[in-house]
């Protein structure tokens, strides 16, 4: 057994498979719990967040199941909405030894790294991440047009790592409603914790 955070190219994997015959082939249903619960779902897609402690579906019933990656009871949840998602990637420009330390030192089966663009921005770092630059997979590149905002398929939000926010989360939270999904992408700065398993 080797525990690790997930990669981008291994929430890559799971997004392409949702929209696939073998998954829901469709949009992932929003997780709208304000309180994280797992395995909830939104009247749709597109749900605003729920207020209730309970969120407005449960994963065994047919509406919830429509927030899994096969939607059924067997697939994955929360890749939609519910809390933001970390992943062990990170853009290369000297600021990610500022906060990720233990993200940076990981072994390379455990991180991906990104090349930074002569011009350190999120559309320039964007177009970087491509197959001929070895990054295939990984549900970045293919399936968004590597600017800001609403520029992922079913319209999920992106935000390329650039600056002092060299960290990739993915899928959104539940708040964020029409722009949360599992193509959707963002960058942040947070230090990474030291008790997360690299």
């Amino acid at each position: 057994i080797d525990p690790h955070m997930m990669k981008n190219n291994e929430w890559g994997a799971i997004a392409y498979l949702s929209k696939s015959i073998y998954g829901i082939n469709d949009e992932v249903w929003i997780n709208n719990n304000r309180y994280r619960i797992t395995g909830r779902a939104g009247t749709g897609p597109e749900t605003d967040y729920d207020y209730s402690m309970e969120g407005s579906y449960s994963y065994n019933t047919s509406r919830g199941q429509q927030a899994s990656t096969t939607g059924n009871v067997t697939g994955i949840y929360d890749m939609s909405g519910g809390a933001t998602e970390y992943v062990t990637a990170y853009l290369e420009n000297g600021h990610e030894t500022d906060y990720g330390s233990v993200l940076v030192n990981a072994a390379n089966r455990y991180r991906e790294m990104y090349e930074v663009a002569s011009f350190d921005a999120m559309a320039n770092n964007g177009e970087l991440a491509t197959p001929e630059k070895g990054k295939y997979g990984e549900a970045l590149y293919e399936t968004s047009s590597h600017g800001a905002g609403d520029a992922a398929w079913y319209r999920d939000q992106t935000y390329f790592p650039s600056g002092l926010n060299v960290f990739f989360t993915r899928g959104g939270t539940y708040k964020w409603g029409r722009q949360a999904g599992i193509f959707a992408y963002y960058r942040i700065y947070r230090k990474y914790e030291s008790g997360c398993i690299f």
